[in-house]
């Protein structure tokens, strides 16, 4: 949810156009721009340059028809087609520029081939040139005359690309350019030097007729230290390649002290002694010790019914009562009902907890409350532990293939609770809450997104311990609804910043839970820092969105995660951050869904060291949210049951 962008209007190319040549310079073929003619008369200038070796034809690529060759034909990548800070009606942008870098920090241009051999002998290739100093993300995107239209069993597109080494990392997503947040992506490492190579980005077959927009990131990850070119060429519709359904990426890599975990599996800490994770328990389970992309050991479960390990004797089992949390990391070839059971001893108790089995093939972590296993009816006996089973409940004999990594149990910081409005008075706490009232104008009109509705006091209150936030549209059309902030009131620096909400349902709603820098007034939007625990847009069922703004990612929103879960509409459910000086972990229900820790923090990428006020509102359509579908019934409510802030109590 951004707070609006009044300098918006200052970008944008000012004063005319001259001339435009298209001429030969050594290798390069340089679209020069500095001509006010219409853009049908740059690209008639272009075909009847006579210095050209060949007359170009600018148009917008459709891979449906053929593939993008780079050669005399495409999208020129004109910087007056290009999108910058706001949607500009171009063809193409670029992303990831770093305070004081140049403005050509990104440079796409068509280029004789350099190295026309092996797999490509094509007279001309299109360079991608990168300034020293962006970002280790930076990258272009280039929007596509249709939505791509997968072809019968070719559900993968191929790019030739020149690898200078092995290892560098290149990044292919498919997009809408009607809504980037909507997006299918796959990464792909070389593997040759000095060489070109075809890579082969495999998508879902889901993914046809959603996408018109192709955007690339050269070498994810990898600040240039120097200029740097690099060639591709030959975007196309492939067969899927065949890959194993081991995780090609390693789980996450653990962060708690050592002195604070006790190990079950995990090359990162010593494991406990008498550990057995392979029990004979009479299970179909076939168990299996695997490698993954950095060699370490991965627990590999086929044909899962149930599997575990025990790790105490039976007669005692070992006392967790001092650690706070289990973690574990998973990975879902093929589930359908998991569930993780703790077992306690004398007498045996076994407690379970759902796991996420919605998002496949991708490590997710888990950190769950040991209270969990403990506070209910038939709770486990956190001092007497000595068991876990993973068990498959509703796919039996189908199968089942699931990945464990870093099995531990840890002691964290004890959570204090430092502030909470549970919602249980007759009216909205005013020394809590702040209301910002109307359409934003006449400073952010729309409040900076295009949103439709005006905020007012009377489409919020408080029911039976619930805050509802209502949404309403008037005889006249227009909607209007609730924000409210704890500005100036309530302002916190790190913990655990949590609130249990129920969401509506329908296209173009928009509710949020989200935090900005109290600092907004004194050096504005993006450098304060914005923090979205939870986005949700109706016109995308079942995905709850995560987010942070900075200076250095504040366009295209390039720090985020789109998590699907189904369902979740229909109860209330824990959105929460655990925020630190070291990093920002989103967690739906206890389900960690996106972690952001920039290695090299400054003011421009971590403004979050910082205190920051809370923010609740309930959007009507937007840039993000959507037009409103003509099946919406208003009024919608937005039901908050409670917002906690909890600080880090050290531990002793």
């Amino acid at each position: 949810m951004r707070p609006g962008n009044k300098w918006l209007g200052l970008f944008g190319w000012v004063g005319l156009l001259y001339f435009t040549t298209f001429f030969a310079k050594s290798d390069l073929y340089v679209i020069s721009l500095l001509s006010s003619v219409s853009v049908d008369a740059i690209h008639q200038k272009m075909k009847n340059a006579p210095q050209s070796p060949c007359e170009f034809e600018a148009e917008i690529p459709n891979l449906n028809k053929e593939s993008i060759d780079f050669e005399c034909r495409g999208n020129p990548f004109l910087p007056t087609d290009a999108i910058g800070e706001i949607d500009n009606g171009g063809s193409w942008g670029r992303f990831g520029r770093k305070p004081n870098s140049p403005d050509n920090y990104l440079d796409l241009q068509y280029v004789d081939n350099p190295y026309a051999t092996g797999i490509n002998n094509s007279k001309r290739v299109l360079s991608v040139i990168e300034q020293p100093g962006i970002e280790s993300w930076a990258g272009f995107f280039f929007n596509l005359e249709s939505k791509v239209l997968f072809p019968n069993e070719q559900n993968a597109i191929s790019i030739e690309v020149f690898s200078k080494e092995p290892g560098q990392n290149v990044l292919l997503k498919l997009e809408d350019s009607s809504n980037p947040g909507l997006s299918s992506e796959s990464q792909v490492s070389t593997r040759l030097k000095n060489s070109w190579e075809k890579l082969i980005y495999n998508f879902p077959t889901s993914d046809t007729n959603r996408f018109d927009r192709i955007t690339l990131i050269m070498d994810l990850g990898k600040a240039n230290q120097e200029e740097t070119i690099y060639y591709i060429d030959n975007i196309e519709f492939s067969s899927p390649k065949l890959v194993s359904e081991d995780p090609i990426n390693p789980a996450p890599k653990p962060r708690h002290k050592a002195e604070n975990v006790l190990s079950i599996f995990s090359d990162k800490y010593i494991q406990s002694k008498g550990v057995n994770l392979n029990p004979q328990w009479g299970q179909n389970t076939q168990v299996e010790f695997v490698s993954d992309s950095l060699g370490e050991s991965v627990i590999k479960y086929t044909k899962l019914n149930y599997q575990g390990a025990e790790f105490a004797p039976i007669k005692t089992g070992i006392d967790l009562s001092k650690m706070t949390h289990l973690h574990i990391d998973y990975y879902v070839v093929s589930a359908v009902d998991l569930n993780f059971n703790l077992i306690s001893t004398d007498p045996t108790v076994e407690s379970a907890y759902d796991f996420p089995t919605e998002e496949k093939k991708s490590w997710i972590s888990l950190d769950i409350p040991l209270s969990k296993f403990s506070e209910n009816e038939n709770g486990v006996d956190l001092s007497k532990i000595f068991q876990f089973k993973l068990e498959e409940t509703s796919g039996v004999g189908s199968g089942s293939v699931i990945y464990l990594d870093n099995i531990y149990f840890y002691r964290t910081n004890e959570l204090e609770l430092l502030w909470a409005d549970e919602f249980d008075a007759q009216s909205i706490n005013m020394n809590y809450w702040t209301f910002e009232l109307g359409d934003g104008c006449p400073n952010l009109c729309g409040w900076g997104n295009q949103e439709y509705q005006i905020y007012t006091e009377e489409n919020l209150r408080i029911v039976n311990g619930i805050l509802v936030i209502e949404a309403r549209k008037t005889p006249d059309g227009s909607f209007t609804s609730a924000r409210i902030k704890t500005e100036g009131k309530k302002e916190f620096l790190y913990g655990r910043i949590e609130a249990k909400i129920k969401l509506p349902k329908g296209e173009g709603l928009w509710p949020a839970f989200w935090m900005l820098g109290a600092n907004i007034r004194e050096i504005q939007w993006p450098d304060c820092g914005e923090i979205d625990i939870m986005e949700y847009v109706g016109r995308q069922p079942g995905v709850v969105h995560n987010a942070v703004h900075t200076r250095s990612s504040y366009f295209n929103t390039q720090n985020k995660k789109a998590t699907t879960i189904p369902s979740v509409e229909d109860d209330f459910h824990l959105y929460s951050i655990n925020w630190t000086p070291e990093a920002i972990e989103f967690y739906f229900d206890d389900r960690m869904t996106y972690r952001y820790a920039p290695q090299d923090k400054n003011e421009f990428n971590y403004p979050f060291d910082k205190p920051m006020f809370l923010l609740l509102n309930f959007a009507i359509g937007g840039n993000f949210g959507g037009p409103v579908g003509d099946n919406v019934q208003f009024p919608q409510q937005y039901l908050i049951d409670y917002v906690r802030v909890y600080s880090h109590k050290q531990n002793k």
